[in-house]
């Protein structure tokens, strides 16, 4: 039997105990991962320990994923939006300490050579200048953790900063760090400013922002809290549509 269907056959109580004992696990791996901070180097065998226990808090985390779903599917709806707040808190700490032992990690990856990402960056500046034609500035949205938000600013992030080949690292940190407010600054606020934490911070944000569940069910929420079209117009039906489309 799979773990989702154990999941499926416990109780809401079950569900509940079993989420509650899996919120201590980032308490102890933030312990870990604090003492390794100060250190000015790590040996071998501490690379390799903290490799092992971020992924297994990340094993812990799509446990606990799966049964905060579980739970949001059957509890009653007065207690969801305290579930949400489980949920988000859970996150909040879970982000913040994974995103600080990934950027202790990237100072031990293997170096690599820069040369031909400056060579490529440089030709695709060379293209896009060559077109002389000035259009309007086109500015980054601001996001600041609503769900609601993140696939309008995920996709036009991507398309300004994320893809582009005239950036480097740095300067995609730079606009991305620039382009967050509140809960989602918080996301990557330990990860360090360097070339290799861009990465680590990008990925970190997709991770928790990019929750199927959670985007859908809100999705559903803003359709049942539509204004009702009391009589037939034509004006309404039209803005409905529009809503819809959000």
């Amino acid at each position: 039997m799979s773990i989702k269907n154990i999941w499926a056959k416990m109780s809401e109580q079950q569900l509940i105990r079993k989420s509650g004992s899996l919120k201590s696990s980032p308490t102890s791996f933030s312990k870990f991962v604090e003492l390794k901070k100060v250190e000015k180097a790590l040996g071998d065998t501490d690379v390799i320990q903290l490799q092992d226990r971020l992924s297994r808090i990340e094993n812990v985390y799509e446990q606990f994923n799966e049964i905060q779903n579980e739970i949001e599917a059957v509890i009653d709806e007065t207690k969801l939006d305290e579930q949400f707040t489980e949920r988000l808190n859970f996150e909040e700490s879970f982000f913040k300490i994974t995103a600080m032992a990934k950027s202790i990690l990237t100072k031990y990856e293997p170096k690599h050579d820069d040369n031909a990402s400056v060579h490529s960056n440089m030709s695709a500046m060379s293209i896009t200048n060559s077109m002389g034609v000035k259009l309007p500035v086109i500015s980054l949205p601001k996001f600041q953790g609503s769900y609601e938000g993140w696939l309008e600013y995920r996709e036009t992030f991507e398309s300004l900063v994320h893809y582009n080949e005239a950036l480097n690292p740095i300067q995609r940190y730079h606009y991305l760090r620039a382009s967050l407010e509140g809960s989602a600054a918080l996301v990557i606020k330990s990860v360090e400013f360097t070339a290799a934490g861009y990465a680590v911070a990008w990925q970190a944000l997709c991770d928790r922002y990019n929750n199927t569940k959670l985007l859908v069910r809100n999705y559903i929420k803003a359709i049942f809290s539509l204004d009702i079209i009391q009589k037939e117009s034509s004006a309404k039906i039209r803005k409905l549509l529009d809503d819809l489309s959000i």
